[in-house]
């Protein structure tokens, strides 16, 4: 019998190369691999370590090699050749973090055209190796390598296992991919997970670094809050099993047969198929600050973080297509100005991630899971029973939901405050930074909850909660007949609009909501206002109008607006007609409530000079380390030597033994912060500070290019307002009016941007 083969062209790896993989996932994977030789071999107490090291962008240039090795299982010669095969899976167990085959040979031939393999098991007296060098294989048409060994190696012992993968010749791409390696130390703490490394007594290091994940700042589980006359655990442990099922251990394939065993249709054999109980498992909890980002649930598999800080559990998605069919977002919108502060970590080993391990697909076991920690009904109470006619959600979700999704001071919400009843969660962040810096006074809760007691047992001071500790109606519990508008409504906040304390014009309370309406409702007004009582209306935002997209008013603006039409028809009477009309009382609340549109040279100075002390200073505290040392001009070394003389009192002989590291900046004048900003721009991007996405562009150059022109040209702006227009005389600052909408437009991104 005749037979073809179907062994795939050497240039199929360099195919796989350019499929999309970060640096930082490509090192990912490599460890993943690491992580299963080291978990799969029996158990002992030795030290399970893995090494990687990434040389620096003038080592690339220079071909030093990249290295990730570990002390793990190692591989046989047999085992060696199938784990390098592009497809092959047989390895991958259902508890495995990587996949050799095609998951190593992406990240391979993501980075290097050639790499080299060294392997050993406990007993083999040698290494067994081979190399795979993309160009040779390409120009001789073959997948044959050669088997190499090695006898001087600390694995190449009888005794001693592991593994070590090296890669050489990199691609041009690869100086960018792994040009930020403090970024990439980053990434690497925030995919695998604290629990999971203690658990197993995992050590990884990155150029000789140990990881280290970041802990989470939550409140300590003897807490509790109150809600309804009932006291709830400040952290909800959670262990589910949400199903069984036939499950294939070699192609990681479920079955939903339930009686006999059944044959998998990808390995055409039932030997590896077993009974295998789903369960979903973790831990939900409270925080000890609020903040606008920083929360979420972490989504692991077998340890690796798939999804970080997700919110996804946060929005009830609306399945059974109840009610109005919309889905809501939850929370969290009782504390929209501060953010949300639930975190937690949820084990959902079953799922299947994407090849760049960040996302997976939701199927039914996903949403089984789902409704197992979360509940099949919203988390609001009311939204659940009243609207939508479920029972009350008693999911550990809404277990921590239903106390601790208001900001009302005291210990039934865990919510530190000051002695007048306002927040103190500005307090709570700075705490949280001695707390994640690992400060030993702030590791447990101590220095919180005196918060929370100093307030709750302060004297003289009336017992009543102020108005603003109270938390916003609840929107989407509001009865739809209340309204004209049928659909979710999220609430953003209250304002009372007034002119002064003496004018005639009473003040006018407005409770402003986004009205979520369906693409295809033709509404013809940007914003709505329907009246609630004396001077107290609902405004409702209709976020679709074309107005916000062709326009640069926002939706404050246009409120303005419709409030000052108010006023001035309904108190015309009242009135001087000479003195008052729509204009004047417009400029006067748009003056009072949306200054971040004005355009006065001092507030636009004040504002770009603030905006840029904040980053001077942040620079200094953080102390990033610079591989590079900045090119400081004549007059700036002088400055900085005559500076450091007049604060530490001694001469600085060399400005090159300060400036590797951000901190030499509180020695330089703020001026020139945008000058060192146009060269390490970087540093703040990324949620370092800013919420600009930069360095997690590094597979794309250009739009990498893109965002440093756009973030410099912001940088440009505020020194331009800070130190260019206030030196204009008059007439030159009114004809410069597009330069003055320019940099307030940019103060006003930065703004929003900053984490």
């Amino acid at each position: 019998m005749k037979t073809i083969s179907l062994q795939p062209d050497p240039r199929l790896l360099e195919v796989l190369g350019q499929i999309e993989l970060k640096g930082w996932q490509a090192l990912a994977e490599f460890t993943d691999n690491s992580i299963d030789g080291i978990l799969s071999q029996e158990k002992t107490d030795a030290e399970k370590l893995i090494e990687i090291f990434v040389p620096a962008p003038r080592e690339i240039e220079e071909n030093r090699k990249l290295r990730i090795s570990d002390n793990g299982s190692g591989m046989n010669e047999v085992e060696l050749e199938n784990s390098l095969r592009a497809g092959y899976t047989g390895r991958t167990k259902a508890g495995d973090l990587g996949m050799f085959g095609v998951g190593f040979n992406i990240a391979t031939a993501r980075l290097g055209a050639k790499a080299i393999i060294w392997t050993s098991k406990k007993d083999m007296d040698e290494d067994i190796g081979t190399i795979i060098d993309l160009q040779e294989m390409k120009e001789s048409g073959s997948f044959e390598r050669e088997l190499i060994t090695r006898q001087n190696s600390k694995t190449a012992k009888k005794g001693q296992s592991g593994t070590s993968i090296e890669i050489t010749n990199y691609y041009p791409k690869a100086k960018t991919l792994l040009y930020y390696r403090g970024r990439m130390k980053e990434e690497l703490n925030r995919v695998y997970s604290a629990s999971f490394l203690n658990e197993n007594n995992l050590t990884i290091k990155f150029n000789e670094q140990e990881l280290s994940p970041r802990p989470f700042c939550v409140w300590d589980e003897k807490r509790r809050g109150s809600y309804d006359g009932q006291d709830y655990p400040v952290i909800q442990h959670f262990n589910e099993k949400i199903d069984s099922k036939w499950y294939c251990t070699e192609c990681i394939c479920y079955y939903d047969e339930s009686d006999d065993k059944p044959m998998c249709i990808q390995c055409n054999s039932s030997n590896k198929v077993i009974r295998k109980n789903i369960n979903v498992k973790g831990w939900f909890g409270l925080q000890r600050y609020f903040d606008r980002h920083d929360y979420g649930i972490d989504i692991i598999r077998n340890g690796r973080v798939i999804k970080s800080r997700s919110k996804d559990l946060f929005t009830w998605y609306n399945r059974e297509g109840r009610g109005d069919g919309y889905d809501e977002d939850e929370y969290p919108k009782d504390s929209l100005a501060l953010g949300g502060r639930i975190v937690g970590e949820m084990h959902v080993n079953f799922i299947i991630p994407t090849y760049t391990k960040d996302n997976f697909t939701e199927d039914n076991l996903w949403w089984q899971a789902v409704d197992a920690v979360r509940g099949v009904q919203p988390l609001q109470p009311k939204l659940a029973t009243k609207r939508y006619k479920y029972p009350k959600n008693t999911s550990p979700l809404a277990k921590l939901f239903y106390p601790f999704r208001y900001k009302k001071p005291g210990s039934s919400n865990m919510y530190p405050a000051n002695l007048d009843g306002s927040g103190a969660n500005n307090i709570c962040l700075d705490y949280a930074k001695n707390f994640y810096a690992g400060t030993e006074e702030y590791q447990d809760d101590t220095k919180w909850w005196e918060l929370i007691e100093n307030y709750e047992n302060r004297t003289g001071i009336e017992d009543d909660p102020i108005p603003d500790a109270e938390p916003p109606p609840e929107s989407s519990e509001l009865p739809e007949e209340e309204s004209k508008f049928v659909g979710p409504k999220i609430f953003v906040r209250e304002i009372e609009f007034s002119i002064d304390e003496n004018s005639e014009i009473p003040p006018i309370k407005v409770s402003v909501k986004k009205y979520l309406s369906s693409s295809d409702e033709n509404i013809l007004v940007p914003i709505i206002l329907f009246p609630e009582g004396p001077n107290k209306f609902e405004c409702l935002i209709i976020e679709r109008h074309e107005v916000y997209k062709i326009f640069p008013e926002n939706w404050l603006d246009l409120l303005i607006m419709d409030v000052s039409n108010k006023m001035i028809n309904d108190y015309r009477l009242h009135l001087d007609e000479e003195d008052w009309n729509f204009s004047r009382i417009f400029y006067l609340l748009k003056k009072k409530y949306n200054p971040a549109g004005l355009l006065g040279i001092d507030d636009l100075s004040k504002t770009s000079k603030d905006i840029l002390k904040e980053i001077h200073n942040h620079l200094i505290e953080k102390e990033y380390g610079l591989e590079k040392r900045p090119q400081l001009s004549g007059v700036n070394q002088a400055a900085l030597k005559q500076n450091y003389l007049d604060h530490e009192n001694r001469k600085l002989d060399k400005v090159t033994l300060i400036t590797d590291k951000t901190s030499f900046l509180k020695y330089m004048p703020l001026k020139y912060v945008t000058e060192f900003l146009v060269e390490y721009f970087y540093l703040l991007t990324d949620n370092s500070y800013f919420a600009i996405p930069y360095k997690t562009l590094e597979d794309d150059l250009t739009q990498m290019e893109a965002q440093e022109a756009k973030f410099i040209g912001y940088l440009n702006d505020l020194f331009y307002a800070s130190y260019v227009l206030p030196e204009m005389p008059d007439k030159l600052q009114q004809s410069n009016k597009l330069d003055l909408i320019r940099c307030s437009t940019s103060i006003q991104m930065l703004s929003k941007l900053k984490v």
